[in-house]
């Protein structure tokens, strides 16, 4: 029995290629999340290229939130929530 729980937040356009990231919080980060957030915009920006692929986001309940407001500009991009 898995102790893995994913459940889909957001379903983008599905596809059999996958390219995935995951992204969440740190209690005690040594850089400003800022950046981290910017880096996965560019990410998703770029991954635009790769036509016939579903990008998938793979967070916890520290970044759900801004990985759902960053990905509802792109179709493609479906955002995965994981508890483990």
């Amino acid at each position: 029995m898995s102790q893995i729980k994913i459940k889909v937040l957001k379903q983008g356009k599905e596809s059999d290629k996958v390219l995935s990231t995951s992204f969440f919080t740190m209690k005690s980060a040594y850089r400003s999340f800022d950046k981290y957030i910017r880096n996965l915009e560019t990410m998703l920006e770029n991954s635009r290229v790769l036509k016939g692929f579903e990008t998938r986001i793979y967070t916890d309940d520290t970044g759900a939130d801004i990985a759902l407001k960053v990905a509802e500009k792109y179709p493609d991009v479906s955002v995965y929530h994981f508890d483990c």
